[in-house]
């Protein structure tokens, strides 16, 4: 995703949260939250 100009925001930890909540979930899930700036800086002027 580098050589493509994305950048990594955030990471959820999907697996953590749901645990934390008290639901019953074993396997280890993220969700990384990507941004290309090149490609957003046009769409937001």
């Amino acid at each position: 995703m580098v050589d493509q100009d994305f950048g990594v925001l955030a990471v959820h930890d999907l697996g953590n949260t749901l645990r934390s909540k008290g639901l019953p979930f074993s396997e280890q899930c993220r969700i990384f939250e990507v941004c290309n700036p090149k490609q957003a800086r046009p769409a937001s002027a």
